[in-house]
């Protein structure tokens, strides 16, 4: 939001409303001796929005803050000395937020987060009954070329070729070219993650019989060519590709939570020996 704009609308509030100690600040609000100032609403304004709306934050913000400043005192008034004591939670989140800071470092610093795709593999193989579809899902290929650089359709052609050897053509046409493509068939994503992908090429298809068919959309820039090649149903284990990410965060959580618990012994053994931890 512009200067201006902002100075504005606190006018609205501040204009009459008496001033603090420096002459220069406003003050918009006060509950018993506790006053909110101009310069506290500054940050609270979005930037680019209307004036209408900016009107309606600061009364807001300003009701809300009179709200908290009243139930503050009756809460001051009414609970005892040790039901406003809070210096052990205190005590105990700073603690709690220093330790969380200390092991991130660590973490960063020490946690090997590269996994090899065999690790994938394997874990994949041994928990398969953990990977069971809940919906689903198709392997694809795609082909995005711009209309100039395919004028006698010779890509299309080859895009609906079965033969192998149309791939390898495909991409050695396609490295000079401004066009996307994916020919791997390793891409799987249910039917409404294609149709958020490729909405017009898929507009009015429903999911009945995909695998085998292709389709195509036209515009004024760009050919879009899409084949479903496989399927995979809700209840079978997942392919491989489909969970490969979830499995590799799955391994970096399990190396997480040993670098932890191997730190944490590390360190107390350490105290221990050093005589600086007791247990009487």
């Amino acid at each position: 939001m512009k200067p201006l704009r902002f100075i504005f609308i606190l006018i609205i509030f501040a204009g009459c409303q008496p001033q603090s100690d420096s002459e220069d600040e406003s003050i918009l609000a006060r509950m018993d001796d506790k006053y909110l100032y101009e310069s506290e609403l500054k940050d609270i304004l979005p930037k680019d929005i209307s004036a209408r709306d900016s009107l309606i934050l600061v009364k807001n913000y300003i009701n809300n803050w009179i709200t908290k400043q009243v139930l503050i005192k009756k809460a001051e008034r009414n609970l005892t000395r040790e039901q406003k004591d809070f210096s052990r939670q205190i005590k105990e989140y700073r603690n709690s937020l220093l330790v969380y800071e200390y092991e991130k470092k660590l973490l960063q610093q020490q946690l090997d987060t590269v996994v090899d795709e065999s690790l994938i593999s394997r874990y994949y193989d041994e928990n398969r009954q953990n990977f069971i579809l809940k919906q689903n899902i198709y392997a694809y290929n795609f082909l995005q070329i711009p209309v100039e650089d395919d004028p006698e359709g010779i890509l299309e052609k080859l895009f609906n070729q079965s033969n192998p050897n149309a791939k390898d053509s495909i991409i050695s046409l396609m490295v000079n070219m401004s066009g996307l493509y994916d020919l791997s068939e390793d891409n799987w994503l249910s039917f409404n993650e294609l149709k958020r992908i490729f909405p017009q090429t898929l507009s009015g298809i429903n999911a009945d019989n995909l695998v085998g068919q292709s389709f195509k959309n036209n515009n004024d820039s760009f050919i879009t060519l899409l084949s479903i090649t496989k399927e995979a149903k809700k209840g079978d284990v997942s392919p491989l590709f489909y969970v490969q990410e979830d499995i590799r965060e799955i391994i970096i959580g399990k190396r997480r939570a040993e670098f932890i618990r191997h730190m944490h012994n590390e360190l107390v053994n350490q105290a221990y020996q050093k005589k600086e931890a007791e247990i009487y």
